[in-house]
């Protein structure tokens, strides 16, 4: 579990840091949960995701999908 592993890191280093996440998950097949505010990366390098509004799921589904939905992006500043 890690909890906005890229908070407060420059552009390369987040990306540094998300390739190492994916090396790991699937060097050693782990199931991996990431809270993290860069959601187009985060969807990029994950299988599903969630999008918790006041403590509810309010869209979840496979990352490929929601990448790509109209309304979630919409949610999402910067994605």
């Amino acid at each position: 579990m890690l909890d906005e592993p890229t908070a407060m890191l420059s552009p390369r280093l987040a990306s540094d840091t998300f390739k190492k996440i994916l090396e790991i998950k699937e060097m050693f097949g782990l199931t991996v949960l990431i809270v993290e505010q860069n959601v187009k990366k985060a969807l990029e390098i994950g299988d599903n995701a969630y999008m918790l509004m006041n403590g509810r799921i309010v869209f979840e589904g496979k990352s490929k999908e929601l990448l790509n939905h109209e309304k979630f992006e919409r949610f999402c500043i910067g994605i």
